[in-house]
């Protein structure tokens, strides 16, 4: 009885140990799969950030007018003759 009893507990200790080991397998690998999501995560976070300032660029430099045709417009705005012909 006392042989079965303490084979049974080298037994069970032996399922735990290797219980304990696939646990800490695991949980290492949830941890790497963890800090892999936070960084692409992070990644697509900025890409997107980046995709909307390229597009906020690209609709100002499109829709503004550049310094050139600022000053011309002024220019003509200025001549009183440009300014009567005008109907409002």
């Amino acid at each position: 009885m006392d042989r079965t009893s303490t084979k049974a507990a080298g037994l069970l200790r032996e399922k735990f140990d290797e219980a304990d080991a696939a646990a800490m397998r695991a949980a290492r690998l949830y941890n790497a799969s963890a800090k892999a999501l936070d960084k692409r995560s992070w990644i697509y976070f900025l890409a997107a950030q980046l995709a909307l300032v390229a597009c906020a660029a690209g609709a100002a430099y499109l829709w503004l007018p550049s310094f050139n045709e600022v000053a011309v417009c002024r220019a003509e705005l200025a001549k009183p003759e440009v300014r009567t012909a005008r109907p409002r």
